[in-house]
């Protein structure tokens, strides 16, 4: 059984990830992309346990499992080590029209937010966990994960496995959590004042919910709402489970 934990498991949760943060934050991208070759080569030598986990806890195919899964994490990994140095260097910008822009100059630069929040849905357990690990690390983020109710069990696993190829690189494996419980697990984490993104996979209720969640601390939210797959449906369904 994994535990519903409350508004203090969550806040040790943000704690532990923020002040492993701080060291994190100063990293080399060459460092950077050290660890996430260690991770891509732990998840192409696990690649079945992943996929049977998956399967398990979503009730997904293996053919299911390994395409939506561990393909488009390892794709991701590859993106990210080839180009995202390139995706987070300073940016030149116009300084304005007129005598007065040859006095200034402007650009955008990316920095870390600090400890981001994800709220992750059911239905690719691995990937939309490692997704925003992989991305969050890369930019100098820690990140603390609720997944679905419905596929924590797996999540633990897989935060198992990050924590450690972070301790095996000689990083702190508290820069990824992992909480589990229900609606109020949720919105402890969207409230925890330690949170500085909020990250939401879900439908547009529940995002509603999030975003006034959010407002209270001016935390930024990215959702990600709804579903709009086709269907299509069997004269031998029960119809009252499909609706």
């Amino acid at each position: 059984d994994l535990p519903a934990m409350d508004a203090d498991a969550v806040d040790a949760a943000v704690k532990a990830a923020a002040a492993a943060q701080k060291k994190w934050v100063k990293t080399s991208f060459n460092e950077r992309r050290r660890v996430l070759r260690a991770m891509q080569r732990w998840i192409l030598d696990n690649q079945d346990s992943i996929i049977q986990l998956s399967c398990l806890d979503s009730g997904k195919s293996r053919v299911g499992a390994s395409v939506g899964e561990v393909v488009p994490t390892c794709e991701k990994i590859a993106w990210v080590l080839r180009d995202g140095e390139a995706a987070l260097r300073p940016v030149a910008r116009p300084s304005g029209p007129g005598i007065m822009s040859v006095m200034k100059c402007a650009w955008v630069e990316y920095v870390p937010f600090g400890v981001l929040g994800i709220i992750a849905p059911w239905n690719y357990p691995f990937h939309n966990f490692m997704n925003h690990v992989i991305s969050g690390l890369f930019s100098g983020n820690a990140i603390v994960c609720k997944p679905s109710e419905f596929t924590s069990w797996s999540g633990q696993f897989f935060v198992r496995m990050v924590k450690e190829v972070l301790r095996t690189c000689g990083h702190s494996p508290d820069l990824v959590q992992v909480v589990t419980g229900f609606a109020d697990t949720g919105r402890a984490l969207v409230a925890n004042k330690g949170i500085n993104k909020i990250i939401f996979t879900g439908s547009g209720p529940v995002g509603k919910h999030v975003m006034r969640g959010a407002a209270a601390n001016l935390t930024p939210v990215v959702l990600e709402l709804g579903g709009k797959d086709p269907a299509i449906v069997c004269e031998d369904a029960d119809l009252d489970q499909v609706m």
